[in-house]
């Protein structure tokens, strides 16, 4: 852990943060996810009506499943981090296009364009709630931002 405060360590303290409150992280994303979900499957084929509430209730359970999922990837922890890292996306992206298909009976890219816009929304959004907290991390992005145009124009 860092001895600077968390508005001070930047990028590092926020990647330190979903590191060690993980399923806070999970439920923030979640509970940012309600509305996208409502604003993208609200006129579905299979449930025409959908409601916020719903999508509260789509949500809780996808997360608790989300954290026994988690589990699955525990034997791959001691192969490989990166390779856990990503199979357990790869394994929590195939679960949430299948219960979104599920639930709403779109068609396999009716469903895959509907997901990868919703997982659009929720990073940008929490993006906006990590900024919004802690407004020194983008004095961080705007530094290293300069020293890139620095690199790019004087050394290449």
């Amino acid at each position: 852990m860092l001895d600077l405060p968390l508005e001070e360590q930047g990028a590092v303290g926020y990647k330190l943060w979903i590191r060690e409150h993980y399923n806070w992280a999970m439920l923030t994303m979640s509970a940012i996810a309600i509305f996208p979900t409502w604003v993208i499957f609200r006129k579905s084929p299979r449930n025409s009506h959908h409601t916020i509430p719903e999508g509260f209730f789509i949500q809780v359970f996808f997360q608790t499943l989300t954290i026994v999922l988690s589990l699955l990837t525990i034997p791959l922890d001691f192969i490989e981090s990166y390779l856990s890292t990503v199979a357990y996306a790869l394994l929590i992206m195939a679960y949430f296009f299948v219960g979104y298909k599920h639930l709403f009976g779109y068609g396999i890219w009716g469903t895959l364009w509907r997901q990868a816009l919703i997982i659009i929304c929720v990073v940008f959004s929490f993006m906006l709630l990590v900024w919004l907290a802690y407004p020194s991390m983008i004095d961080n992005v705007m530094e290293a931002l300069e020293v890139g145009d620095f690199f790019i124009e004087y050394v290449l």
